[in-house]
């Protein structure tokens, strides 16, 4: 928030109460948003599925690059995450409404299914600075496990159509009718697809077949290959039974691309990979004491009996340039007192519950020569009387 009066720039800068997500970076103003309805699919080990809406917050021509990305936390509170899916997405053109998107995920393997996760949907700058994000689930839950894609944020790799797998005593086929991977377009990717039976620890290797994944101009192939095995898919029963998950394993020079289990042998069971999950309602306030039931219940309050808080502080720092303290002189802290005064009983008459506390003021340089319109847009861009004003803040404002 920022005005420009008798030649007194305000900036003020808000922090509102922060419930599961970190608010954003001081300075930043970012150009979307997520809007819900949202909702997350799994809809096989590699793969999910968003559902979701961004909106521009000022009108510019595009978007620019982002990532959409699914997140795990360990508590909801929880500031830093492990990443579950995250794409890249080139840009969006503006639009002057909200804007579906539908954005297919790589889903990351954990290695073993995490207990007591949350989980998010986030939007991030190219740099991976946090935009906007949305929480997915308020009671923990179970989430991940061995398989799925595997590596780093760029293995972007995912089965689109279901899989078919058939093996006999000495042989196996595997297909997968579309293989996508946004990071490689117009090119013949080798691979070798390997066939093994699994526990937890270890694994016994059946076959390993070499093959080429050819993706077009979208980055979209097929995958068809089948061999001879090693020996029988259960040879290893009699000395061995915890060995059970019978998997896929696809690689490029020795280096694993993804994990997916097709089956199971004598005494296992197929785990599920189900996920869906929808944003959570942080609206509802059921008592209608201005506390939403989502805050009570991070706060440990009642959602049915009203419950009431302190007002929340907006902290707000002031800067004037020398037209300011020129027409002002002594009377500048009154002028600025008097503008808080006013503010917060505007504030209160109108029944929001927040006060407007001064953090100090700024002397940030000649203005004399200013228009009201280019003290604002040198704020904005943090550039001449603005410049150092990051610096010289004794205090950064929330």
């Amino acid at each position: 928030m920022s005005r420009h009066c008798h030649s007194i720039v305000l900036a003020a800068f808000l922090v509102f109460l922060a419930t599961s997500f970190p608010a954003l970076s001081f300075g930043v103003e970012p150009p979307i948003s997520i809007v819900c309805p949202c909702n997350v699919e799994r809809v096989n080990q590699t793969k999910a599925v968003a559902k979701f809406s961004v909106a521009f917050d000022k009108e510019i021509s595009e978007s620019g690059e982002f990532l959409v990305q699914l997140n795990r936390r360990d508590t909801i509170g929880q500031n830093s995450y492990y990443i579950l899916s995250s794409i890249s997405i080139s840009t969006l053109d503006y639009s002057s409404g909200a804007k579906a998107l539908e954005v297919s995920l790589p889903f990351f393997t954990t290695n073993t299914k995490q207990q007591n996760q949350f989980l998010s949907l986030a939007l991030l700058s190219s740099d991976a600075t946090l935009i906007d994000s949305v929480a997915l689930n308020e009671s923990p839950m179970a989430v991940g496990g061995r398989y799925g894609v595997w590596g780093p944020a760029d293995n972007q790799i995912m089965f689109d159509t279901p899989v078919t797998f058939q093996y006999d005593l000495s042989s196996f086929s595997f297909a997968v009718a579309k293989v996508s991977n946004t990071n490689l377009k117009n090119v013949s990717d080798t691979v070798t697809v390997e066939v093994s039976v699994s526990s937890t620890e270890s694994y016994y290797t059946k076959s390993e077949v070499e093959t080429s994944i050819i993706y077009d101009s979208q980055g979209n192939g097929s995958l068809s290959v089948s061999g001879a095995l090693f020996s029988a898919m259960d040879s290893h029963l009699a000395s061995n039974t915890a060995h059970t998950d019978i998997q896929i394993r696809i690689l490029r020079d020795g280096n694993l691309l993804l994990r997916y289990q097709v089956g199971v042998l004598e005494g296992g069971s197929m785990p599920t990979f189900a996920l869906n999950l929808n944003n959570i309602d942080a609206l509802i306030d059921s008592d209608n004491d201005g506390i939403t039931d989502f805050n009570e219940r991070l706060i440990g309050t009642l959602t049915n009996e009203p419950n009431s808080i302190g007002a929340v502080p907006i902290e707000v720092a002031f800067t004037y340039g020398t037209a300011a303290q020129d027409n002002e002189g002594d009377g500048l802290q009154a002028r600025l007192a008097f503008i808080i005064a006013v503010a917060n009983t505007a504030l209160a008459d109108s029944g929001v519950n927040v006060v407007i506390q001064n953090v100090g003021s700024y002397l940030v340089g000649e203005d004399t020569s200013l228009t009201a319109e280019q003290v604002l847009e040198q704020l904005e861009k943090r550039d001449g009387i603005f410049s150092n004003i990051d610096n010289v803040l004794q205090r950064t404002t929330d």
